[in-house]
């Protein structure tokens, strides 16, 4: 720092080591047998959680080691490093039952134990968990100019946990925003900073092998550099590189398709997203070539002429990947528009969106908790709660609760729409009511799809989860899917003359790489008309 360098960098070279050094810490933990299950390994990090905490809090006023015009920065910088603390966790978290740690089986499924839609087994103590919210902080911290291989470390771990939860549609998202991350980057190939291993920590090989893989897990590198992954011996490193980053962008790509076809009607999203990096693509393309060109005739084109071919046969080849990808969506759209809708799907249109095209992928609903807290909502000492009290949220509904709402919605017209709505609310509270009820008796929990009364509220003992449809409004001409306004319409009185509208937004376009959006702006109305 002091040899010119700015505080943006120190955070940084911090924040991408940091990962190692707490499963280095946790590896210690574990050499000492100290580590019996996953709640062992969660206090293992408290002291460095706490130290940050103090850092965050510290006051200028009364602690004269903080500089006060550093004070914003610092409580960025400590939210980044509690949430890559978090990513660590998360990461264990997802080997499951196969978690080693110093050679010893580590069981970080704790309390009662479900079965996802997947097949995978995950806590219930797990549900409210902010892990998506954390996974995007820490990779959203680094930028695609300068540490695009950091940025996409994060990524691909959030991707997995949207696999490993069943949401695929956000999966897919992930991985664009993987593709678009490795397209920004190639630009700057020359600025990249990357990490390198502590060689003062190799000396107890048997705990570096354990947190070496924590800096740049092997996932990224198979993505890249397939031979490299393959590699048997000591750790390594991946190389950015034009040829790297290409075949990153060919590889996320093609997976990205295949995880949108998982939930039905995501074709004009895939299309519009593919549609959009091709553009990206095409740009990089032709600047580098530009570029090579002027550089080339000032050096000397002999001495560049094998890596200039060698860096345009990369860069064309996955130009022409992605460009296969768009044509053969473009070629899927054609055909699904020519096959009409059946009535279910209709139905999901009028209900949960305004546009007159339908997407079961594309419904989505408010929720809100009020009343009694549980404990888990009173103090956090790991991974925070995604859901603030009292605070709405609006969250896309996956795939498998809307077809469960299908099958069991029941009635014609009008009473089917009801009953939909209330499916669809009712399967996506399951899980989250099956969590509640880990902390506090079912005859305490209640389920509700409208308010509850002020007189209802200040019953102590009662928790409420107001699970509400919601429509999307104003969705982009692009794919006619996203949208981050969201309208919410209860009956002013039984004779439906009157509605309350309430008119929600979020930071994001739904869909996107987080299920779950806090609402940003929320404003009310009383307007006339019929309710659905």
């Amino acid at each position: 720092y002091k040899e010119g360098g700015s505080i943006d960098e120190v955070a940084q070279i911090f924040i991408t080591v940091l990962p190692e050094s707490v499963a280095r810490e946790i590896a210690l933990y574990g050499e000492g047998r100290q580590l019996q299950s996953a709640s062992c390994v969660e206090r293992s990090m408290w002291p460095l959680r706490r130290a940050l905490a103090d850092i965050e809090d510290a006051d200028p006023l009364d602690d004269d080691r903080v500089d006060a015009s550093l004070q914003p920065f610092l409580k960025q910088f400590c939210r980044v490093c509690q949430a890559v603390i978090d990513g660590v966790l998360i990461e264990l978290r997802l080997m499951g039952d196969d978690c080693i740690i110093m050679g010893s089986s580590v069981g970080m499924l704790t309390g009662t134990v479900r079965t996802a839609h997947t097949g995978q087994k995950f806590s219930l103590s797990w549900t409210f968990d902010a892990d998506e919210e954390s996974l995007f902080e820490a990779a959203d911290f680094f930028s695609p100019e300068t540490s695009p291989v950091q940025k996409l470390r994060w990524l691909l771990t959030l991707k997995h946990l949207h696999e490993f939860k069943g949401q695929w549609v956000e999966a897919a998202e992930t991985l664009i925003i993987c593709a678009r991350t490795a397209a920004d980057a190639i630009p700057h190939i020359k600025n990249i900073w990357k990490p390198s291993f502590y060689e003062e920590w190799k000396v107890r090989k048997h705990i570096s092998i354990f947190s070496d893989d924590f800096l740049e897990p092997s996932s990224l590198r198979l993505n890249t550099e397939p031979h490299l992954g393959e590699m048997e011996g000591e750790s390594t490193l991946l190389t950015p590189s034009i040829s790297s980053f290409c075949n990153m962008i060919t590889v996320v790509s093609r997976h990205a398709v295949k995880i949108y076809d998982k939930e039905s009607g995501m074709v004009p999203l895939a299309y519009s997203r593919l549609q959009e990096l091709l553009k990206i693509v095409m740009g990089v393309v032709e600047d580098y070539s530009a570029m090579s060109s002027v550089r080339n005739a000032r050096r000397g084109f002999r001495a560049n002429q094998e890596h200039y071919i060698q860096d345009m046969a990369a860069l064309r080849k996955m130009s022409a990947s992605v460009n296969e990808l768009v044509t053969k969506l473009a070629e899927r759209m054609h055909l699904i528009a020519g096959d009409d809708y059946t009535s279910t799907i209709t139905s999901l249109a009028n209900m949960f969106t305004e546009s007159k095209i339908s997407h079961p992928g594309a419904v989505y609903v408010r929720v809100i908790l009020h009343g009694k807290k549980t404990r888990r909502f009173e103090e956090s000492t790991t991974i925070p709660t995604f859901l603030d009290w009292a605070n709405p949220y609006v969250c896309r509904v996956p795939g498998a609760a809307v077809e469960k709402a299908l099958k069991f919605a029941r009635g014609k017209g009008h009473e089917y729409q009801e009953s939909l709505a209330h499916e669809v609310c009712k399967a996506f509270a399951e899980p989250l009511i099956v969590s509640l009820r880990e902390e506090m008796e079912d005859r305490h929990i209640e389920f509700r799809s409208t308010m509850p009364s002020d007189n209802s509220l200040m019953e102590a003992a009662k928790l409420f989860l107001i699970v509400t449809p919601v429509t999307s409004r104003e969705t982009t001409r692009q794919n006619g899917i996203q949208s981050k306004r969201f309208r919410v319409r209860t009956a002013e009185n039984s004779g439906h003359s009157t509605e309350h509208v309430i008119d929600i937004t979020v930071a994001k376009p739904f869909p996107c790489a987080l299920s779950r959006q806090p609402s940003l702006v929320t404003t009310e109305r009383i307007a006339s008309g019929s309710f659905f």
